[in-house]
């Protein structure tokens, strides 16, 4: 086994991308078609299984990364946006590539029981997301560039081809590696309509390969529930005070809605309802601590299963937030403690010893016409409703702190999900 020079690294580039609007693969604005009817995406065995068991990673990583801003003075700002499909992809791929306790530690993290049912699951989301629903443009695509110096054995190029739809492509990294950067940051651009231009700065000889994943999601809501003639300034109580905010504003209509002793919720769907946005805002006397802490997966699943139509008025402000998070380190204390040890990269021939170093990045900003929003992961590796029933009226004001989630319907894949805490 070859033990290669501590300052030797492989980068690993997951970015995601979700963008509202059109294109001309889907069109979803003033052109946009007829919606097509949604379908469930058909799930079996060891897939279906690790997609319920990725819901709870879904949750508990939201809320996991939550806590760890919230226990880090010094992260200023107390906002959250995530991406936790793109992350789970990003580790599926990881988990493929190094030795089997690390690769044990990963998906014992994403609550999947083998890495098998997590890359088929992959391999189904890959194909069918983009055609869940005609009015809305969702994609992903993976790529990855090697080092020349370097070899991936069969088994992870078989992998990689066979559930992650990417092939390598190899480059002089230690004379070229200008160029090599150029063509990853074109390739970033391209798959994000130029939303992510740049996703990496340098490309040398210390990199041993780089592997990336787009995503990408273009909608809006599906019934117009907000106009701008609508929108006024009203307050919104964040943790550090109280500030005016542009305060969207859709009348009583029939909407899906839900409630327990802590949490009101509701879906808005895009397009043809194949993708919503759930907004879970905590009761007034529920604490920022408790609101974490209750917010656990059973909790939301819980939330999801009682949501049903009522006559449903909201206030929802308008906002747009980024966060940049080193997850190397939200993870120290967690159950990936062991991604900062070094470890076997099996994918290479020979294997290399190495390290990751985890980084995620993420905006999202949503409107009157529905949401857009970018994310981006970085791992570098380096060697050391009831029926006949009347519906109840309510109305739900989002002016304080609440959680969100961008989810598919019939796999529950969270595209981006996070905490507002601050406007």
């Amino acid at each position: 086994m070859k033990k290669t020079n501590i300052f030797l690294t492989i980068s690993i580039f997951l970015c995601g991308i979700l963008f509202l609007g059109c294109d001309s693969q889907s069109d979803p604005v003033e052109s946009s078609p007829e919606p097509n009817i949604r379908k469930d995406i058909e799930l079996s065995g060891a897939t279906r299984t690790a997609a319920e068991n990725l819901n709870r990673f879904y949750t508990g990583f939201t809320a996991d990364m939550i806590e760890y801003v919230d226990n880090n003075d010094n992260i200023i700002d107390k906002n959250v946006v995530v991406s936790p499909l793109s992350v789970s992809m990003a580790l599926g791929i990881l988990a493929n590539g190094i030795d089997q306790t690390h690769s044990d530690l990963i998906t014992d993290y994403l609550g999947i029981k083998e890495l098998t049912g997590m890359n088929s699951l992959s391999a189904t989301l890959l194909a069918e997301l983009p055609k869940a629903d005609n009015q809305t443009k969702m994609s992903i695509a993976n790529a990855m560039w090697v080092n020349d110096a370097y070899s991936l054995n069969a088994n992870f190029r078989n992998i990689l081809a066979d559930y992650y739809d990417a092939s390598p492509e190899y480059g002089d990294f230690r004379n070229k590696g200008e160029s090599v950067k150029n063509k990853i940051n074109k390739w970033c651009s391209d798959k994000t309509e130029g939303l992510i231009p740049q996703i990496i700065d340098f490309v040398s000889d210390s990199h041993y390969a780089i592997i990336l994943d787009a995503l990408y999601f273009k909608g809006k809501w599906s019934d117009s529930p907000f106009s701008k003639e609508n929108t006024a300034k009203a307050d919104f109580h964040g943790y550090s005070g109280t500030t005016k905010v542009n305060m969207m504003h859709a009348g009583h209509k029939e909407r899906l809605y839900a409630s327990d002793t802590n949490f009101k919720a509701f879906s808005i769907p895009f397009g043809n309802g194949s993708f919503s946005f759930m907004v879970v805002v905590p009761e007034e006397n529920v604490s920022r601590e408790d609101a974490v802490r209750l917010l656990t997966p059973e909790t939301l699943e819980s939330l999801k299963d009682r949501l049903s139509y009522t006559d449903l008025e909201i206030f929802l402000p308008k906002f747009k937030c980024e966060c940049n998070f080193i997850l190397s380190e939200a993870f120290r204390n967690g159950k990936l403690a062991g991604l900062n040890d070094a470890m076997q990269f099996t994918m290479f021939d020979p294997e290399l010893t190495a390290t990751p170093f985890i980084r995620h990045a993420s905006s999202v900003e949503i409107d009157e016409s529905g949401a857009e929003a970018a994310a981006a992961t970085i791992v570098d590796i380096y060697t050391s409703a009831p029926a006949g029933s009347t519906p109840q009226k309510y109305t739900v004001t989002v002016d304080r702190p609440f959680f969100f989630f961008i989810n598919e319907k019939s796999t529950g894949a969270c595209l981006l999900s996070g905490r507002i805490a601050e406007l």
